[in-house]
């Protein structure tokens, strides 16, 4: 950790890598959280997943003897973290993931960057950019080639669940921005982390007895089998999540998306033999576009 000095360039290289491996990793969770929907509800999926990530991190956490003592704040910005960053967008990615390609769902969440900079210049953490606006604006008509043309999506069906399908990255950037302001001086990625997956896990409890109360995590079909995979890679991803916005932020974070739209392409292809129509190319095209133009203006000093 010597090396990872902040400002040195060992500690950019190290934040790239992890900006990829994480985009590769979420990247695969779309066909994963596809698979794993032909055997549970969303509400049993999110709590199981983040049940598994709140208690590996932990056991992680204890064995290193860092699991306590556990900042006052946490009390509060724990359960508040991990209703907005994951129950509420998870119950709804997951329900709408069930009648979309897995592919094309990777597309829609990478809209996540242009929620972060609205809400970064509706704070006056960020300068007003005539080329993010632009970004913004090329971003959204390439949501538009997918909801106005008859023939974008292999069914007209699919678009009331590709516009739900929003919702969770506007959640995930406002969870982003809310850890990146409130996160106390020096605390432990890992360990609020876990909090917070815990405090999730409760949170979806109510609908997990919904769903039956029932099920447990077991290798029978190919469903389960992702379930338990996608409770193993979850701990990990969010793991590195949270310690990307501790080194980088909440705007730079975000550029995960663009790695996760190519990824999740791609294990949409590997998964299930996914294509593209051209609206859906073009799509892909000018919200990927959009977000390089968000990105890569240099961030505004936040005021004191």
């Amino acid at each position: 950790m010597s090396l990872l000095t902040r400002g040195s360039p060992t500690f950019y290289l190290a934040s790239v890598v992890m900006l990829l491996t994480l985009g590769t990793g979420f990247g695969m969770t779309f066909s994963l959280s596809k698979l794993a929907t032909e055997a549970v509800g969303p509400g049993t999926f999110v709590f199981y997943q983040a049940l598994a990530t709140g208690l590996i991190i932990a056991l992680v956490l204890q064995a290193r003897r860092k699991l306590y003592p556990i900042p006052t704040r946490f009390f509060w910005l724990c359960p508040l973290l991990g209703l907005v960053t994951f129950v509420i967008p998870n119950v709804l990615f997951i329900t709408a993931l069930k009648h979309l390609p897995a592919g094309l769902s990777s597309v829609v969440l990478s809209t996540s960057p242009f929620f972060a900079y609205l809400l970064a210049l509706s704070f006056r953490s960020e300068t007003f950019s005539a080329q993010r606006i632009a970004g913004l604006m090329v971003g959204f008509t390439g949501v538009l080639c997918l909801v106005l043309p008859d023939s974008a999506l292999p069914s007209r069906d699919m678009v009331p669940w590709l516009l739900l399908c929003l919702a969770p990255p506007l959640a995930y950037s406002g969870g982003n921005y809310t850890l990146e302001r409130l996160m106390p001086e020096g605390a432990d990625p890992l360990q609020y982390t876990a909090l917070s997956m815990l405090c999730a896990a409760a949170f979806c409890l109510p609908l997990y007895w919904m769903e039956g109360g029932r099920y447990l995590p077991n290798y029978a079909t190919r469903g389960d089998m992702a379930m338990i995979a996608m409770m193993l890679i979850s701990a990990a991803n969010f793991a590195m999540l949270f310690t990307l916005i501790s080194w980088r932020g909440a705007v730079f974070t975000s550029q995960v998306g663009n790695v996760v739209t190519l990824t999740g392409l791609a294990w949409g292809w590997v998964f299930f033999g996914e294509t593209l129509t051209p609206w859906m190319i073009a799509a892909t095209v000018l919200i990927l576009g959009g977000v390089l133009l968000v990105n890569t203006t240099r961030r505004k000093a936040p005021a004191a």
